[in-house]
């Protein structure tokens, strides 16, 4: 119980964390205005420079996505100019992950910020930041060439089999980041994220296969008490320190779980 509050109580704060959309610019501003002591009513703005566009001739804009719970993403599109350029202002109320297509799956942002980035589509794996929390994301980027966060997906295995064999990628995550920390200056502030996504990535690999294993093998998971014991842990995988992409995911499975868990009762 104690747990099922601690998650609804985490939902109900992503309320204080939602993003308006920048043609909403006008009503912000005087929000800001009347609010200017709050760094939490500041915009943040993208501005950014693509090289080479004649590679990919066929993208004309970018994309802007604001993770939510499932159907509550919002997005913001705008247009690449004839010399590259782009401008994205948006308020994303608190620091956060957001995704900027075509350029980066992850960029971490807070309002305030202002980062540009420069992308060069002959080279595109390789991504240059500029500005506010440039040296994060730039960390972000290098280290994601190594960590994708992928996990065993035979979903016929027994449960537990599977379970160990996650805590084996997780543990080969890890190994991957001390790697990148040996042969890196790394800040605080990417470690934190590193060790939060390679936790959260493992937690929704061990929620996501249940279901998946039913439907392939019929056979449901009837002693679940050791499969799920990494619930007991998973309060201090979130804290206010970054709004992660996956704590939407994370906490909706979670929700799911105890809800399917109490009708068993």
């Amino acid at each position: 119980m104690k747990k099922i509050t601690y998650i609804i109580l985490f939902s109900i704060s992503f309320l204080f964390s939602c993003t308006e959309k920048s043609e909403d610019s006008e009503k912000q501003t005087k929000s800001v205005l009347n609010s200017a002591d709050s760094i939490h009513n500041f915009p943040a703005t993208i501005t950014g420079k693509i090289l080479n566009l004649e590679v990919y001739p066929s993208i004309k804009e970018v994309k802007l996505t604001i993770p939510g719970f499932e159907g509550d993403e919002s997005e913001i599109t705008t247009k690449i100019d004839d010399s590259g350029q782009f401008t994205i202002e948006f308020y994303p109320k608190t620091k956060r992950e957001v995704q900027l297509y075509p350029i980066e799956d992850i960029l971490v942002i807070q309002p305030g910020d202002s980062l540009h980035i420069v992308k060069d589509f002959k080279d595109i794996g390789k991504t240059s930041f500029h500005g506010d929390r440039a040296e994060l994301n730039q960390q972000i980027s290098k280290f994601r060439v190594k960590y994708l966060g992928r996990y065993p997906t035979n979903y016929k295995q027994p449960y537990l089999d599977l379970k160990k064999d996650c805590e084996k990628e997780k543990s080969n995550n890890y190994q991957k980041l001390i790697e990148f920390q040996e042969n890196n200056s790394c800040t605080d502030e990417f470690n934190n994220w590193a060790i939060k996504q390679i936790e959260l990535d493992y937690c929704e690999a061990l929620f996501h296969y249940p279901r998946q294993h039913f439907v392939r093998s019929k056979t449901e998971l009837t002693d679940s008490s050791e499969y799920f014991s990494f619930i007991e842990n998973l309060e201090n995988k979130f804290d206010n320190s970054i709004v992660m992409s996956g704590y939407f995911k994370t906490t909706e499975q979670y929700m799911n779980y105890q809800i399917m868990k109490h009708k068993e009762y």
